[in-house]
């Protein structure tokens, strides 16, 4: 069995236990092959043999120039010294330097077959799925490499026969999700894989030692793939991924842009999807990953237009500018050739028919033609030397990319001086976290997770079947009207439909599509209850912050009446009180009338009005209650 997942996990290993460059983190595996392989000495001519050997032992290919550089290191740190030509290998310093790491290779591939173990455990027990360790190693390692750039640098084409089938991936999609929700340890090994295989593609960039990189005045153009997520349609574990990139750039003083045929796309792509998120005629097999998205997740025509309303917003918030100056087109790159290989590449991959592509392969050529026009130039040795790149979700315009453009480079020798336009996320992460394993475990970590969420949404063949069994069963009224309107809504059965597809992929029956609707039909009863409880709470939060605020406002009321009640009393008393003092300064006949005039005035008022002094409290009561009631926006009646 292939070796590639517990070499991952090895240079996972070395980077997060030293946090050293790239280039660091292959000299343990290095120096352990040079004793394992019994090298007491070489020489330069037997780098491609040495390069073969590593290729054995961890199933992993390294060109003869990365042996040069990793030779190179190995001198600096004194573990082989040169002699006449000759290098001779330091055993004992090797040794002690705790570099020959059989026993970390030993613990690795312990890691990987617990990995494989529990898979077919998974699999047999949840889904009565049979799979072999060897189908568990294609599988994972599939899943690993899902967007990866190794495919760059080695010029092999795809096999069909070694993909991963859409149960498959579906499969390993639940069962990632599965170890995040049960089993944290098992999942960050899987982890460790996708980490390891960063640091392994990390070394064609050329083995970097700062571990610092400036990216000072670099401009990032990016495809569409990355302007989705960060408007809401993709997870929020992808959304966040793309937000750590544009920061990371920033941070090392680039700067981020998107051509505005890129933006005319992604809008094109949303105007698109208001005419058929909510339509019956949605098709799943020709509508675009955005619109399958937002189908599958319930969204309506509105939400799409607020969407397309906040891309401006949104690219402003993220530091994103629109380039609109298109440069000339004077390099001469086959325009023609560049577009045929793309779309045999996304032929090959995903076995479909090029014309669904056709548009969105001419902006693709676009972009890396336009970038190669910024460069003013072909051959650029990295980021800094080519100073402008377009980073794609999309290995596969980087292979491309290579092959065409290749052609028209006036340096053929050296591979790393060869920069693509067209540089993969993979690619440029791996340069983002050079010195910095932490922030790669952490993006990783959501990166596994966001492919995990990916594999497991309903693929469009699959939507399409059942598409097509219900209105076989609607034209037959064996289903209503009602009940195949229900089934052609995704996002009510999409748990039930990637379950029905983990043990029937395209077979779909009648019962599966019963099934379907009582799935859907319990998702609305679901719906329903939802937001029953969340009105239910809403009501509950606003009596909550009614009783507060009626607390506070009754507080108030009696404050404010006790005061002005307290006034009024006081004017009434008034003249008794001065009747007093005319009393006790010897004016007792004024006193005594100003008594019966104050008392018969009171009387014929309290009689003959509608102001009663008994009533004074209540009257002011009331008036204050239902003014501080107004200011609180509370109901005189509520109780």
């Amino acid at each position: 069995m292939e070796r590639q997942l517990v070499t991952f996990s090895l240079l996972s290993v070395q980077w997060q236990k030293y946090n050293k460059s790239y280039l660091d983190n292959f000299i343990p595996l290095f120096a352990t092959l040079l004793i394992e392989k019994n090298k007491n000495n070489f020489e330069q001519k037997d780098y491609p043999q040495l390069a073969t050997a590593f290729k054995e032992l961890f199933s992993l290919p390294l060109p003869a120039y990365l042996v040069s550089s990793i030779v190179a290191k190995m001198l600096q740190l004194q573990l082989i010294t040169k002699e006449n030509g000759i290098f001779v290998v330091n055993s004992q310093a090797i040794i002690e330097h705790k570099l020959y790491i059989r026993d970390e290779i030993d613990s690795c591939a312990n890691k990987q077959n617990k990995v494989f173990s529990d898979f077919i455990r998974y699999c047999n027990e949840k889904y009565q799925r049979v799979i072999t360790p060897e189908d568990a190693n294609r599988i994972i390692l599939s899943f690993i490499k899902e967007n990866d750039a190794d495919i760059l640098f080695q010029e092999i084409n795809i096999s069909i026969d070694n993909k991963i089938t859409p149960d498959e991936l579906l499969l390993v999609g639940k069962y990632i999700y599965y170890l995040y929700e049960n089993n944290l340890d098992l999942y960050r090994d899987i982890v460790n894989f996708a980490v390891g295989s960063i640091a392994f593609n990390a070394m064609y960039l050329a083995p970097a030692e700062s571990n610092s990189e400036s990216l000072k005045k670099c401009v990032f153009f990016l495809d569409s793939s990355f302007i989705f997520p960060l408007i809401g349609i993709d997870s929020l574990q992808r959304k966040t991924i793309v937000e750590e990139i544009i920061k990371e750039i920033r941070l090392k003083g680039g700067y981020v842009k998107i051509y505005q045929h890129t933006y005319d796309e992604v809008v094109e792509i949303l105007e698109t999807a208001v005419k058929y998120v909510e339509s019956p005629f949605y098709d799943p097999v020709q509508a675009s990953k955005a619109l399958s998205y937002l189908h599958q997740n319930g969204y309506s025509s509105t939400d799409v237009e607020a969407i397309i309303a906040s891309i401006a917003r949104v690219l402003k918030e993220n530091n994103i500018y629109i380039e609109k100056e298109i440069p000339n087109k004077l390099l001469g790159i086959n325009e023609k050739d560049l577009n045929n290989e793309i779309t045999e590449n996304l032929l090959l991959k995903q076995n479909d028919y090029p014309d669904r592509y056709a548009e969105r392969t001419v902006r693709d050529v676009n972009s890396i033609i336009y970038t190669y026009e910024k460069r003013k130039k072909i051959d650029s040795k990295n980021f800094i030397d080519a100073k402008y790149s377009f980073i794609t979700e999309n290995a596969l315009l980087t292979k491309a990319d290579k092959k065409v453009v290749h052609k028209y480079s006036t340096k053929h020798t050296n591979p790393v001086e060869f920069f693509p336009a067209a540089i993969p996320e993979a690619m440029l992460c791996a340069y983002l976290y050079l010195g910095s394993s932490n922030k790669a475990v952490e993006n990783i970590t959501l990166s596994v997770l966001a492919t995990a969420f990916a594999s497991i949404r309903p693929t469009a063949e699959l939507e399409n079947l059942v598409k097509v069994k219900a209105k076989q069963l609607k034209d037959k009224n064996i289903i209503s009207e009602i009940d195949y309107n229900l089934v052609l809504a995704t996002h009510l059965i999409k748990d039930c439909l990637t379950e029905k597809s983990l043990t029937s992929y395209g077979n779909v029956t009648e019962d599966t599509i019963f099934d379907l609707i009582e799935a859907a039909k319990r998702s609305i009863a679901i719906e329903e209850r939802n937001k029953r409880k969340e009105t239910e709470e809403k009501l509950l939060k606003e009596k909550h912050k009614n009783n507060k605020r009626k607390e506070k406002a009754d507080k108030i009321i009696k404050n404010i009446s006790i005061f002005v009640c307290s006034i009024k009393y006081l004017l009434l008393l008034m003249p008794y009180l001065f009747s007093i003092y005319l009393f006790l300064n010897n004016d007792s006949w004024i006193s005594v009338m100003l008594f019966i005039v104050w008392t018969s005035f009171t009387i014929l008022i309290n009689h003959f009005t509608s102001f009663k002094v008994r009533n004074i409290w209540k009257n002011t009561h009331q008036k204050v209650l239902t003014k501080v009631y107004n200011f609180f926006e509370l109901d005189e009646n509520i109780e």
